[in-house]
């Protein structure tokens, strides 16, 4: 399994990240994520990894659901949270990751579902269930 979070500054922007990914070739537009290690749980990865890919930490995380990363072919589940409180921490990404922090607020980041630009489905369901509780329903 998995777990992804939306960290979401105190100004309302949204700490998304922009990361490499090899098996797409491109930089793609994410929330922070990660597999679950060992007796770990998806609050603690997303606790880890948002220290990691962001160089923040969290004082609350808020659930926002799961889904099935990808039904046709495995069973892995990524659990979704909000992470709110935030503060600054040193940014460790691991040596093979190229991530840039792309911090935006929600209307920018529908903006980039709308034209194509976020394609990654952990983010687009995160982004779409913020928007609704916020009240932004499209």
């Amino acid at each position: 399994g998995g777990a992804a979070v939306l960290p979401v500054c105190a100004d309302g922007r949204l700490l998304l990240i922009h990361q490499f990914r090899p098996a797409v070739g491109r930089m793609v537009y994410e929330i922070p994520a990660g597999r679950l290690e060992d007796d770990e749980s998806p609050e603690d990865c997303v606790r880890r990894e948002l220290a990691e890919e962001t160089g923040y930490l969290a004082g609350e995380f808020i659930s926002i659901g799961s889904l099935w990363s990808a039904v046709g072919f495995c069973d892995e589940l990524v659990s979704l949270f909000l992470a709110v409180d935030l503060s600054e921490t040193t940014c460790a990404p691991e040596a093979d990751e190229v991530i840039e922090l792309a911090p935006m607020t929600l209307e920018e980041a529908l903006s980039l579902i709308d034209c194509g630009e976020i394609l990654d489905s952990k983010t687009l369901v995160a982004l779409l269930r913020y928007s609704r509780m916020k009240g932004n329903a499209r």
